[in-house]
């Protein structure tokens, strides 16, 4: 299989143009990721995993009208200090029935983003919750039939987060936002880390796992990488090629050759557009067997067959 530092070669070769090795490889590199974007390519479809941590209801807490700092007794403080680092992002309390951001907390308090805006409670029970829940920051798309609840086999309804709303409005809500099984899930607002965050709707009564379907950014390049599945390096080459036009015009003196190499990098560009779609149409269907041919010819290169590379051979004097 052709390595990026292969590509990086070939592009030298075609060109005479000699960038440092690193800065080509980096153009490869750069050209897969404009190639590939943002689409469903099967090649970086991945089946994952989404742990969903359980309530908390430990001990007790305090918490008076118009305060956002509400207090837990030892049994509380102690089960808040198990919480993982995550903590406190997309998690919520309900300190009597309502549900309430969590902001922060401290060695023996919960702070909440909003006051508290019921009746004084002290040492009452209470609920930690995690709504909202971030997916691996390399996820970019989602197959949203793809999210099933395994330990019962049981899919859940990917809604938008406007439909969950128009479903369930008063799920923040006095006396209700109950928990038991999950049955829904809504992409939400992002995590604090940009990272795409999802709602599961009821709030689980225990831990659980959901399993689900994402498209994810390929990983980082380096020489030795070998192109991704079903990317060939004809499928490449042209991009490449007009970085290395691009490069070389930089620092040429004469004004013809200048002319040339831009000339060169338009030419190359518009025959990257073509590799780039048939290159497409392979990875969005999930064959990776296909290829280019790219013929060389008296007017340069471009995506033919083998009756073409036959007809040009034998049309050469």
């Amino acid at each position: 299989m052709p390595t990026f530092e292969e590509l990086a070669r070939r592009a030298q070769g075609l060109t005479q143009l000699m960038p440092s090795m690193p800065l080509a490889v980096q153009w490869a590199s750069d050209r897969v990721h404009e190639l590939l974007g943002k689409r469903r390519v099967a090649i970086y479809k991945r089946n994952l995993e989404l742990s969903i941590p359980g309530p908390v209801t430990a001990g007790t807490v305090t918490v008076a009208r118009g305060e956002r700092a509400v207090v837990g007794n030892a049994a509380a403080q102690t089960a808040w200090a198990s919480l993982d680092a995550s903590f406190p992002d997309g998690w919520f309390m309900r300190p009597r029935a309502a549900w309430y951001r969590i902001a922060g907390r401290t060695a023996t308090s919960i702070t909440l983003e909003s006051a508290y805006a019921e009746a004084d409670v002290a040492a009452v029970s209470y609920t930690l919750a995690k709504h909202y829940h971030a997916l691996p920051p390399s996820v970019y798309q989602l197959d949203e039939a793809s999210f099933v609840l395994p330990r019962l086999g049981q899919p859940l309804e990917f809604l938008s987060e406007t439909m969950l709303t128009l479903r369930y409005p008063n799920r923040w809500g006095i006396y209700f936002g109950g928990m038991s099984l999950p049955h829904s899930i809504a992409e939400v607002e992002p995590a604090a880390s940009g990272a795409r965050q999802v709602e599961i709707y009821p709030y689980p009564n225990q831990s659980e796992l959901v399993t689900y379907a994402a498209y994810v950014d390929p990983p980082p390049f380096t020489y030795a990488s070998i192109l991704p599945l079903g990317l060939d390096i004809h499928h490449l080459l042209p991009g490449l090629m007009a970085d290395f036009y691009a490069w070389g015009a930089e620092d040429v003196q004469d004004a013809q050759l200048h002319g040339i190499m831009l000339n060169e990098k338009a030419r190359c560009l518009t025959r990257f557009e073509s590799a780039k779609e048939q290159a497409l149409q392979h990875l969005e269907s999930g064959r990776t067997t296909g290829f280019v041919l790219m013929t060389q010819h008296r007017r340069g290169w471009s995506p033919g067959g083998i009756r073409d590379a036959y007809s040009e051979v034998w049309s050469r004097p």
